[in-house]
């Protein structure tokens, strides 16, 4: 479990701006590994024949995939992906970076028509979202900080200790969903913490 931590600390401490995102990308790949989900970060030969690509300038581009069917909200789907725009800054999330994620998932859409795709913006920000990123994040953009994704982990790895159920990409699915229904793009550790809960 210290994996994620260390890819943390990495980004925190890398100086070039490069390394800095691809800590960045590498831990939130890794962190959610540990919850179910396959992380892709590099081009691979399927993507050779798309327009789907990783290698965008400035990177920041990551997809979580759960290849299996789900039941959702809205039904049996045949997979879920969210199309996560990585952000390693501490400063606040504009439109832009809204815009992106919702781009990148309407790519990934497009090559997995059956699945569901959800967009989010995943960055250290303090202060989140500026006024920007408010107005145009509704009705579906959330915004995850490393904060949320390490206290999920803290859970699983307690539940694993204890022998108890573990979170799955699944129970991840109804999170996401279950913010967006009540618009709470930016929700705190605190509140994704007990949405699992509630969920688990």
């Amino acid at each position: 479990m210290d994996e994620p931590h260390d890819l943390l600390k990495k980004t925190n401490e890398a100086t070039d701006e490069n390394d800095k995102g691809e800590f960045f990308e590498s831990f939130i790949g890794c962190a959610f590994q540990r919850l179910g989900f396959s992380s892709r970060l590099k081009d691979g030969v399927r993507e050779k024949r798309t327009n789907l690509t990783f290698k965008k300038s400035g990177g920041g581009d990551v997809v979580l995939f759960c290849h299996f069917p789900v039941q959702s909200q809205d039904g049996v789907i045949e997979g879920y992906a969210i199309a996560c725009e990585a952000k390693a800054t501490i400063g606040a999330v504009g439109s832009k970076a809204v815009g992106q994620a919702r781009n990148f998932a309407k790519k990934v859409k497009e090559n997995y028509p059956k699945y569901l795709v959800q967009p989010l913006v995943f960055s250290q920000s303090i202060c989140g979202y500026d006024d920007s990123g408010r107005r145009n994040s509704p009705p579906e953009v959330v915004h995850l900080t490393p904060k949320a994704l390490l206290s999920l982990l803290g859970i699983q790895k307690k539940r694993l200790e204890e022998g108890s159920k573990l979170i799955t990409p699944l129970n991840i699915v109804f999170l996401l969903e279950k913010l967006v229904k009540e618009q709470c793009l930016e929700p705190d550790e605190k509140k994704v913490s007990e949405i699992i809960h509630d969920i688990v």
